[in-house]
């Protein structure tokens, strides 16, 4: 955005909110919740550098069952939608460590009014937030029996469909595979180069429109397909798992609100209802505290078609059990870039910019994949905008991919790292699906 664009988008923000006493925005204290029918009207995406559009209604206190919550009196700070869609959440990870613990020092919207911090935190579209003390309580535990809260849909599946995934799974078809380069512990996200990137490009429309693919989703600020800024995974009814950082700025500003794109191409919504599904409302941990903590979820808009492309379980293992498993990332790189890390080798463009299609990359999980600080490890390829990516088997998520190249480097080991699925934090998120009930399907755990 040049100099003459921000003057403006500031002054009408600022006259807006004046006239309207909203509370909304980065210098506004909590107000009462915004109407769903009557949401704060965005400037024109004229004055803005990036394409966003803004979110058609808002999650509200009432829509919110506040178990164990309370009301936050420090002021939260939120993006607006301009703001949200040119944020690069990847450049969060490049600060040092030392750096991100200043800024979350510094951040009072986490500390209780008797001192305490607040374990994880509900923001609002309009930045009434709520804090909860403590760990959440036990949920049920995922299993075999309940198919580890899993559901497929309601969409019917042919033989055809169970072709592509297996073929798929396989590394056959759908897309073009890069060369693979032997097992390598090397800097960055990717490799030493772009020849190093393993994952392949997913075109084929019936992987997309098939379970469980349709429930991997670019987030973005724009309801048009083929931009991404994060990936999500459905989990519940109206309920998208993904990475903390994407929402939450190293210096605590809050995206309360986007688009989710299920199974997106780099121009069309081939699932149901052939939209984008806007989502308001989020439940974080402070990812500044620990890579362990980087994982927050969404609220989508309440919709019977969004509901029927289903949603993954949840599951862990004992330490020794991780080793051997072949596990998948699939998700959506940025649409962009000029390095190596930004971009994709099976791309179909010349200049090998990942078009906004989605990518995936599998791997056997080797005997350090689980890591004693809650965490897991792994050789699999992405690229920034992956973040938040599921790393998944069987239908189920084992982890919240978070990524390796900055945020201490992974400690030089050049590998991926993700927020591993564990009883607590499967009790957060159990506990976050519990909280926002659908009109059109409820979660067999998760009530």
């Amino acid at each position: 955005m040049n100099v003459k664009n921000t003057v403006v988008w500031k002054f009408a923000r600022a006259a807006t909110l004046a006239l309207l006493g909203t509370g909304c925005g980065l210098d506004a204290a909590p107000t009462q919740p915004l109407s769903p029918l009557s949401p704060l009207s965005p400037p024109t995406a004229e004055l803005c550098a990036v394409p966003y559009d803004a979110v058609p209604w808002a999650l509200t206190a009432a829509d919110v069952g506040s178990r164990g919550l309370e009301r936050v009196a420090a002021r939260v700070k939120v993006a607006s939608p301009c703001e949200a869609a040119s944020r690069d959440p990847d450049s969060a990870l490049k600060l040092a460590p030392e750096e991100v613990a200043r800024l979350r020092d510094e951040d009072r919207a986490w500390l209780a009014p008797d001192g305490e911090r607040y374990e994880a935190m509900l923001v609002l579209a309009d930045g009434t937030a709520f804090g909860r003390k403590g760990a959440a309580p036990d949920a049920p535990i995922p299993s075999d029996a309940n198919r580890f809260g899993a559901w497929e849909g309601s969409m019917p599946t042919d033989a055809q469909v169970t072709e592509a995934i297996a073929r798929l799974e396989r590394g056959e078809g759908d897309g073009v595979l890069g060369e693979a380069p032997p097992r390598r512990h090397t800097r960055g996200i990717l490799g030493d180069s772009l020849a190093d990137d393993r994952r392949a490009r997913v075109t084929s429309t019936t992987t997309l429109t098939s379970y469980p693919y349709r429930t991997i989703g670019a987030l973005n600020g724009t309801s048009s397909a083929g931009f991404t800024g994060c990936t999500g995974t459905r989990v519940g009814p109206r309920h998208v798992i993904t990475a903390a950082h994407c929402v939450l700025s190293e210096t605590g500003t809050w995206t309360t609100s986007g688009w989710f794109h299920p199974g997106q191409t780099n121009a069309t919504h081939p699932n149901a209802g052939g939209t984008a599904v806007s989502w308001s409302g989020v439940y974080a941990r402070d990812w500044r505290v620990d890579g362990r903590y980087d994982y927050a979820l969404l609220y989508l808009q309440d919709r019977a078609n969004s509901t029927a492309l289903g949603w993954m379980g949840m599951e862990w293992f004992n330490s020794s059990s991780y080793e051997g498993k072949y596990v998948s990332l699939y998700g959506f790189p940025s649409k962009t870039g000029t390095s190596d890390t930004r971009r994709c080798q099976a791309s179909a463009l010349s200049n090998k910019n990942c078009d906004g299609w989605m990518y995936g990359h599998g791997d056997f999980l080797d005997a350090d994949a689980y890591r004693s600080d809650e965490q897991l490890e792994y050789d699999i390829d992405t690229g920034p905008a992956q973040s938040g990516s599921s790393v998944w088997r069987n239908n189920n998520v084992l982890a919240v991919h978070w990524g390796c190249a900055a945020f201490g480097g992974c400690d030089g080991s050049g590998r991926n790292r993700a927020a591993r699925v564990r009883q607590s934090m499967w009790n957060d998120v159990c506990g976050w699906i519990g909280e926002v009930d659908s009109a059109f399907g409820s979660h067999a755990l998760c009530p």
